[in-house]
């Protein structure tokens, strides 16, 4: 399943939304360092292991591409 919905991210063009949101670890609550993970074949350290990606002000474009993850990530539940 989860490969399917990776496909399905990086098909559409959504990957590019997470990688740019995603938010490193910063000490913030004491779980520190980061972790590493692989997220639609990109490698990243040092990400908080509380929220992964956080979307701040969100251009329109932006906005489009969370509906579209939102609706794939339905999707993906109902099939479980």
């Amino acid at each position: 399943m989860q490969n399917e919905y990776e496909e399905s991210l990086m098909e559409l063009g959504l990957q590019k939304i997470i990688w740019d949101n995603i938010k490193h670890c910063n000490k913030c609550s004491g779980c520190a360092p980061g972790r590493e993970m692989v997220i639609s074949g990109s490698e990243f350290k040092n990400i908080c292991r509380d929220l992964s990606v956080i979307i701040c002000d969100p251009d329109e474009e932006t906005l489009d591409g969370i509906k579209k993850l939102l609706e794939l990530e339905k999707k993906a539940r109902e099939t479980k």
